[in-house]
């Protein structure tokens, strides 16, 4: 059975940025990179006549091309001086970004949730069929082995063909609100599912999610601090532990 491939293009104006994303792509065999562009006019081209999968693009370039045919996904590279317009590039259009100098573990981490998504949803094929679960493995060879490691689970979304995968470092807490849930990231961003909090409390393992209260679910390894009076900070955030769940919560915070 022939390796399904995913097309990519880059647009990336720094030599040194674009050598070390394309060595890193390289290591991908299900990655093929049919453009490196180097230009506006160029990416309009290629964009609007090719159907790539995948586009690395410098952050501050997205506004050129809010009247062109987008890829499924689009990674920012940016400074870390810029992350506090990341709120801002997630609306317009990024599925993630990653910080220059690129990092291995970094660029592995974003290609893991990219790669997951494309392997489910069969994003660069005629049909967007989805692929069978029991078959991801078969497709998740060329992952980083950190990433291969690391904990998730998958859950439906909002429609019976949507798939999510959430990862279980990533994830901070979970809040019921208005007869839905909001998850909270460590990056700042929030998704909302059409599922009650109970499906998380059984769906989660079970030694590292606790409900604190009837409509909060955290990570307890994500708690940064805990007062005498039971309030916990998880982020940036503060909530008080009711007295129903302090005593099975400080028991698995003591055998974190």
């Amino acid at each position: 059975m022939k390796e399904k491939q995913f097309s990519c293009a880059i647009f990336i104006q720094e030599l040194e940025t674009l050598n070390r994303l394309t060595d890193l792509l390289s290591r991908f065999k299900s990655i093929k990179i049919c453009a490196i562009l180097n230009n506006t006019f160029e990416a309009i081209e290629t964009l609007s006549q090719d159907r790539i999968s995948i586009l690395f693009m410098n952050t501050n370039a997205m506004e050129k091309m809010q009247f062109v045919h987008r890829p499924h996904f689009i990674v920012g590279i940016c400074n870390k001086k810029e992350s506090k317009h990341l709120k801002k590039w997630l609306d317009s259009g990024f599925i993630d970004f990653i910080f220059d100098p690129i990092q291995e573990n970094d660029f592995n981490t974003v290609m893991s949730k990219i790669l997951t998504l494309c392997h489910f949803y069969s994003y660069n094929s005629k049909q967007d069929n989805m692929i069978a679960e029991e078959n991801f493995n078969l497709y998740n060879k060329n992952f980083d082995s950190a990433n291969k490691q690391r904990e998730s689970i998958i859950v439906q979304g909002n429609n019976k063909a949507e798939k999510i995968r959430i990862f279980i470092d990533e994830l901070l807490f979970i809040k019921y609100i208005d007869d839905k849930t909001h998850l909270f990231y460590n990056d700042g961003t929030e998704q909302i599912l059409k599922k009650r909090l109970k499906y998380f409390s059984n769906t989660l393992p079970e030694e590292k999610f606790q409900r604190i209260s009837k409509s909060v679910l955290v990570n307890v390894g994500k708690i940064n601090n805990i007062s005498k009076k039971w309030i916990i900070q998880v982020g940036n955030e503060y909530f008080t532990v009711s007295r129903t769940f302090r005593k099975i919560l400080k028991s698995k915070i003591s055998s974190l």
